[in-house]
């Protein structure tokens, strides 16, 4: 019985962590810059893992944003990603949250303004 417990335990562990989830999305606006960076993000993965200086910038067509993750130049002059999304599911989800987090502080600021 108390084995059974364990196993159940640890099988409901593992489907939790099959359910994607994006949380504490962080928004740091920066001045728009000519190729559209508006500022950079980042968030808590499964709340177990953090994604921190994701770049933001607007598409070009002005239909959304789009996310570029962190890169590192190596001695030898190769740029290596250090974390990136490898499948479309994970990007909509990352994506999603960092839009939904801009359209509140943008709420936010439009209301502050309202107040003045």
């Amino acid at each position: 019985m108390i084995g059974e417990f364990f196993v159940e335990d640890a099988v409901m562990r593992r489907a939790k962590m099959c359910q994607p989830e994006v949380s504490d999305v962080t928004f740091y606006p920066t001045r728009l810059t000519p190729k559209g960076m508006i500022g950079f993000g980042g968030c808590l993965f499964n709340r177990q893992i953090a994604f921190n200086g994701i770049a933001i910038y607007t598409k070009p067509d002005g239909s959304g944003i789009r996310l570029l993750f962190p890169t590192r130049e190596l001695p030898n002059g190769r740029t290596v990603t250090l974390f990136h999304p490898v499948t479309r599911e994970i990007t909509d989800l990352l994506t999603e949250a960092v839009a939904a987090k801009l359209r509140e502080v943008t709420k936010r600021v439009v209301e502050a303004r309202h107040d003045d």
